[in-house]
């Protein structure tokens, strides 16, 4: 995005705010906008106040979750993250980045943390009942099952985590397969 298009985009931003209406929906489309150029705290400030004109806007709430994840600020990623499953549980982006965050959170250094590694599972499994052909989230869930079965003692428990990554890994395949069959394109954001 040039600076050009930048400065139109906030022409027809505040042509919009001026009639009053669908003023989250322009608040959206101008984050996105700063989001584009590299300016991410007036993005991060746009979407804000896009929750603002409408707390039930998911795509604002998503945003700015993802804005905050990138910024490290994850408590209010995840606080987001739930704000978005809360409006549309059927979203499985959500599950996924809140998975992603989890995953990172347990692993710290040559540390493990196991617990916050089982609720990075199970967040990537609510993602998959959302979307069963997410292949990232495949990847990552067979990756969480691959560490948690390097941490655990119990051989018979890794053993199955093992099995686990790896029919997930078969499962990221084929839906990565399926993707390029029917021309779909991938990862899904």
């Amino acid at each position: 995005l040039e600076v050009g298009d930048l400065k139109q985009v906030q022409v027809e931003f505040e042509n919009v705010a001026a009639s009053g209406s669908f003023l989250d929906l322009a608040y959206v489309n101008l984050g996105s906008a700063y989001e584009n150029a590299g300016f991410n705290q007036l993005a991060l400030d746009a979407y804000t106040k896009a929750t603002q004109a409408n707390p039930d806007n998911v795509t604002a709430h998503y945003r700015l979750s993802l804005m905050y994840s990138e910024s490290g600020d994850n408590e209010n990623a995840i606080k987001e993250c739930y704000e978005v499953i809360r409006l549309d549980p059927t979203d499985g982006r959500p599950y996924f980045h809140l998975g992603v965050m989890y995953y990172n959170a347990a692993v710290v250094g040559n540390k493990y943390d196991e617990a916050t590694l089982d609720v990075a599972i199970q967040k990537f499994k609510e993602a998959l009942l959302a979307d069963s052909e997410n292949v990232e989230c495949h990847n990552h869930l067979a990756g969480a099952y691959l560490l948690k079965g390097d941490i655990q003692r119990d051989k018979s428990q890794a053993l199955k985590s093992y099995q686990d990554a790896l029919r997930e890994a078969d499962l990221a395949i084929a839906s990565a397969k399926q993707n390029v069959r029917f021309g779909l394109s991938f990862p899904r954001k």
